[in-house]
């Protein structure tokens, strides 16, 4: 996703190491947990649930490790006559790891089996896009970010497999 973000930049200078999207690793660990699931006969919910937590804790140390570096900052802002930095990376993380508590907790009970992605999805898109409001990245089409375009794909996911889980358990 960072080359479909970046793709005029990437045109002209070539595909570097730095600034990799995160969403690729929100839809595509999960594709790839599905394909090699299969290998073990497992049932796709099960790797995407497997997935998640996973995710979390991984997107939560990224978001950290942004924060130690400086990069993915916040808007600036002036409080109380002082300039200031929304810490975004370092609000992102907490959330983070904020679901990923919850996702653990969850992953116990068995009435959420095959809904730990979905619920992934939802939280997660819900709280990256808040925190993208307060990032210091361009707003372009209707004055949302790429970051809140792909949260809102991501809660489109979760909303969609709800509406799935939902017909069918009507049709049994």
């Amino acid at each position: 996703l960072y080359v479909l973000e970046n793709i005029v930049e990437v045109r002209e200078n070539g595909l570097s190491f730095g600034g990799f999207s995160f969403f690729g690793a929100v839809f595509l660990v999960p594709l790839l947990m599905v394909i090699f699931g299969k290998a073990f006969h497992l049932k796709a919910q099960q790797s995407l649930d497997a997935s998640a937590p996973c995710i979390t804790a991984m997107i939560g140390v990224m978001r950290f490790g942004c924060f130690l570096n400086g990069c993915c900052g916040g808007i600036q802002a002036k409080i109380f006559g002082q300039r200031f930095q929304w810490p975004t990376q370092a609000l992102e993380s907490i959330g983070d790891f904020v679901i990923l508590l919850w996702l653990l907790n969850l992953e116990e009970n068995k009435e959420t089996e095959g809904k730990l992605y979905p619920r992934f999805l939802l939280t997660y898109g819900i709280l990256r896009f808040i925190i993208e409001f307060l990032r210091d990245t361009p707003k372009d089409w209707l004055y949302l970010s790429h970051g809140q375009w792909f949260s809102l794909i991501a809660v489109g996911i979760a909303l969609l497999c709800r509406v799935h889980d939902k017909a069918a358990k009507k049709t049994t």
